[in-house]
């Protein structure tokens, strides 16, 4: 499961700091970037969930099994399938057990760009260590492995971590330091 704790975190690092450079140079085109998380993840997500729900069940008939999917698809279809594991638990198809961290990068993928345009730079330090705290303070609420493992509340601190990164490495001091 730490795997999954580091790709959100290397994912918080190389959105926030693209998303960085882009502020440098004018604004932060949100509609734009929007558009290039769709066309890359979105294909292939909608196709593992129409395998999930349509062809993992048929598949199972075919093997003389009974299908007991738990799995609610408009979790799913929303990209808040990580909310429907916390309430149901895991999906009977394998293939749809995966996508809820897929669910929290697409909500931090909806969220972060309109943040990072509206706060100004100067503010990013408290922005990034907010999200942390708020994070940590969550796990300390919620201090079930479940909540800990599949809540966007508790995943986005992750994130959070990576953003701290991608603005550190924003001065001089800071990427000697990293070479």
């Amino acid at each position: 499961n730490l795997g999954v704790n580091f790709f959100f975190v290397l994912s918080g690092f190389l959105i926030t700091y693209l998303l960085i450079q882009e502020k440098k140079k004018s604004v932060i085109d949100v509609k734009s970037f929007w558009l290039r998380r769709i066309l890359r993840i979105w294909p292939l997500y909608f196709a593992s969930v129409f395998f999930g729900f349509v062809i993992f069940p048929i598949l199972k008939q075919l093997f003389g099994q009974i299908p007991n999917e738990t799995a609610n698809l408009f979790f799913y279809l929303t990209f808040i399938s990580n909310f429907d594991i916390i309430k149901t638990g895991i999906p009977d198809a394998s293939s749809l057990n995966i996508l809820w961290s897929i669910a929290i990068e697409e909500q931090f993928y909806f969220i972060w760009p309109i943040l990072l345009s509206i706060v100004p730079f100067r503010f990013y330090p408290y922005l990034f260590g907010g999200i942390v705290s708020s994070s940590l303070v969550f796990r300390a609420f919620y201090d079930n492995p479940v909540m800990h493992e599949f809540h966007t509340l508790s995943c986005i601190g992750d994130m959070g971590v990576g953003a701290i990164g991608a603005y550190l490495v924003q001065f001089d001091k800071y990427k000697e330091k990293i070479k």
